[in-house]
């Protein structure tokens, strides 16, 4: 009832957020030349990410959790990141 077409959902704009997020990490390892497994740590620290890993029964793959995840943060560093790229 009332739009013609498909509206954006909450999923789609963060799964699109997290391709741009996995774009932007393969152009910095391109463009510095740093391994990934260094990209990742130095984003952990950036972040200061832990993590909780969980898991209700033999069969079940588990869920990460990322603690200490700050959405404001998160988008500080996609702007350093950016301008980074923007600068090399």
């Amino acid at each position: 009832m009332g739009d013609a077409g498909p509206l954006p959902s909450l999923r789609l704009k963060s799964y699109r957020a997290g391709q741009q997020w996995v774009q932007y990490l393969h152009m910095l390892h391109v463009q510095s030349g740093e391994p990934h497994w260094k990209i990742a740590r130095w984003l952990q620290s950036e972040l200061a990410l832990t993590t909780s890993f969980t898991r209700t029964h033999a069969a079940d793959a588990g869920a990460t959790t990322w603690n200490n995840l700050d959405p404001s943060q998160l988008e500080r560093l996609r702007i350093r990141v950016g301008a980074w790229l923007e600068r090399n």
